[in-house]
């Protein structure tokens, strides 16, 4: 058996990344659950970004020795003096927070994970619209073996 967690090098790598970027060298955490997601996020400047584990998922063999690992990356921007994505439009900010979203998805896409398997894009959705803040969620798998 490894004696490096698959599941902790991969959660390295991907806030090793985000840290890269320009605004979020010490903006960007790992979270493990919603509340202590919620906590960092209260009064957050923007902008921010978090990892989160999405857990694992079998991938080709019966034992599922070979897994899929998730992760989400949320992207936190403060839009205008409205609410959420709405209060954005015609902004600034608008344009910053889609060349971060832009920026985030290439250096993934660009870097191999842990193990040097490529990483697999899942998805790119609003998260969260509230009190000005806008959360963006990328989700990304890469593939891991457990031994």
């Amino acid at each position: 058996m490894s004696a490096t967690d698959p599941v902790q090098s991969v959660v390295d790598s991907v806030l090793a990344t985000l840290q890269s970027v320009a605004g979020l060298e010490t903006q960007s955490w790992h979270v493990l659950s919603e509340e202590e997601l919620m906590n960092r996020a209260k009064g957050v400047t923007t902008p921010a970004a978090a990892v989160v584990y999405e857990g694992l998922r079998r991938k080709s063999d019966q034992r599922g020795l070979v897994c899929g690992c998730g992760m989400a990356v949320l992207v936190f921007y403060r839009g205008g003096d409205g609410v959420g994505i709405g209060a954005m439009a015609g902004d600034q900010r608008k344009k910053d927070c889609m060349a971060m979203l832009k920026t985030i998805r290439d250096l993934i896409l660009d870097s191999p994970g842990p193990g040097g398997h490529k990483w697999e894009f899942v998805s790119e959705t609003p998260a969260l619209e509230a009190k000005g803040l806008v959360v963006f969620a990328q989700r990304w798998t890469l593939t891991v073996s457990l031994l």
